[in-house]
């Protein structure tokens, strides 16, 4: 009758921790990654694997892989901290680091007398027997999970190393899956940051900015482009051809073929291009002179479209022809200087030694002119 008591008592604490466990995976796989923290993850695991085991103390330690170290993050007692209760270097002695390095479970019965144990850690946990195995994610070790005994030697049985490593897969899956969920929240928000940043700077910028795919269709424009070009709003522009809306003819008045647009050989050959002798027609059919750069948008080798700026180039032709004008004309009569009437009479020259064409030349002096 006391054997059969025993058992029934024996199969009603595999129940329950079969159950603890089951209730564990439910509560992991319905929310990590999304609204349990890591700290909830670890300190759940402590308090179950203690219950389960009946340890006086169970640590769950894991892999700094910045520092690579073994970081002490949740134990029975205390709640789980980033940065650790402890560290543990894995050049030092220590029976987590054996577990961690090996792979594999290993049982101490008698912590004090064995070397492999770290002298400090027994000392300030009054270990006396510990139990540890590998938290092992995607075939590596990222932590360890260790139980230990403080009041006296104890020799740890199939069955409580077959719970302890039960505790650990879960552990180690929950924390793993954790860690890739960070890991794409945090892309995700540099992502975001990088893609506002851009359009930060899109936005703020006087030159005129838009994308194109490979047939030329716009992508993507700033509002500087909008602005120079015309019109109210960008979605005037994305999905329109570009080149039939705002490069479609030369500045002579003739028409300008798609095939020898510049922009147009970017996206073909790959390169990229620049003029500064064209123009852009607005949305009212006027146009006004440019200086544009077209570069290819290049992903996995391939070009996938292409990206151009310009500027307004209106004020900076005036401004040079005004400069030329100034070089060569007198700024009071409008009439050219001297340098320029030596060029011309140097060129005339050159024209009689070339031809029968004549040439007169009429000299007249105004006193006091200037």
């Amino acid at each position: 009758i006391r054997d059969r008591t025993t058992n029934y008592r024996k199969m009603l604490s595999d129940l329950k921790i079969q159950r603890d466990m089951l209730e564990l995976n439910n509560m992991l796989l319905s929310k990590t990654g999304y609204d349990i923290s890591l700290n909830e993850i670890a300190d759940t695991n402590v308090g179950l694997s203690q219950l389960a085991l009946q340890s006086d103390r169970v640590f769950l330690i894991l892999h700094d892989q910045t520092t690579d170290e073994l970081v002490g993050v949740a134990q029975s007692g205390s709640s789980y901290r980033e940065e650790g209760h402890y560290r543990i270097g894995l050049d030092d002695t220590s029976m987590a680091v054996m577990v961690f390095k090996a792979g594999e479970t290993v049982a101490i019965s008698n912590v004090q007398a064995d070397p492999r144990c770290n002298r400090e850690m027994k000392k300030r946990f009054n270990v006396i027997s510990a139990l540890a195995t590998p938290l092992i994610a995607e075939g590596k070790p990222i932590g360890v999970l260790m139980a230990v005994s403080n009041n006296k030697p104890h020799e740890y049985t199939q069955r409580e190393i077959t719970i302890i490593e039960g505790f650990a897969r879960e552990a180690a899956l929950a924390i793993h899956t954790n860690r890739l969920h960070r890991s794409r929240v945090d892309a995700e928000n540099q992502k975001n940051e990088q893609q506002e940043l851009v359009e930060l700077l899109m936005d703020s910028t006087e030159e005129a900015i838009y994308g194109t795919d490979t047939n030329g269709m716009c992508t993507f424009v700033n509002p500087a482009c909008v602005r120079m070009l015309g019109y109210h709003s960008e979605h005037e522009l994305i999905g329109k051809d570009m080149h039939q809306l705002i490069h479609h003819t030369l500045p002579d008045g003739s028409a300008y073929p798609k095939e020898q647009c510049k922009v147009k050989q970017t996206i073909t050959q790959g390169i990229s291009a620049h003029s500064a002798d064209e123009v852009h027609w607005r949305k009212d059919g006027s146009s006004f002179p440019v200086e544009y750069w077209s570069h290819p948008i290049i992903k996995d080798g391939e070009t996938i479209g292409a990206v151009v700026s310009f500027i307004d180039i209106t004020e900076r032709i005036s401004s040079e022809e005004t400069i030329l004008h100034m070089a060569y004309h007198d700024s009071l009569t409008g009439l050219v200087n001297r340098h320029e009437f030596e060029n011309r009479i140097a060129l005339a020259i050159e024209t009689v030694k070339n031809s029968t064409a004549q040439h007169a030349l009429l000299y007249i002096d105004l006193d006091q002119f200037k």
